[in-house]
């Protein structure tokens, strides 16, 4: 057996695992921050995200990612409190209604 056999599997093993946490974190970012971040988007301009409307001004797709938001928003587990849930909840559906009447 050779000594550097150890020390080998043991670098590999630890540049493994680097790269899960790595890639972990890349896969929340973009399940969760992703979420976040339009939600936040949206409350400060009332107006969908840019990357939700494409080339169109249509609010049509829009309106159907708000609504999986609102979804969202009513499950998920990374919210503070059932006030600001449900403020979140009222405030996001507001701005449904308005972009439906564009």
């Amino acid at each position: 057996m050779s000594p550097l056999l150890i020390p080998l599997t043991v670098i590999a093993l630890a540049a493994i695992m680097i790269f899960a946490i790595w890639w972990m974190n890349r896969v929340a970012d973009f399940a969760i921050g992703s979420r976040h971040r339009s939600i936040e988007e949206i409350l400060d301009t009332r107006r969908p995200p840019a990357k939700w409307l494409g080339k169109r001004e249509d609010t049509r797709p829009a309106i159907v990612k708000l609504d999986k938001l609102i979804e969202y928003v009513k499950t998920t587990r990374f919210i503070d409190s059932e006030d600001s849930r449900n403020e979140l909840i009222v405030e996001l559906s507001e701005i449904r209604t308005e972009w439906a009447g564009m």
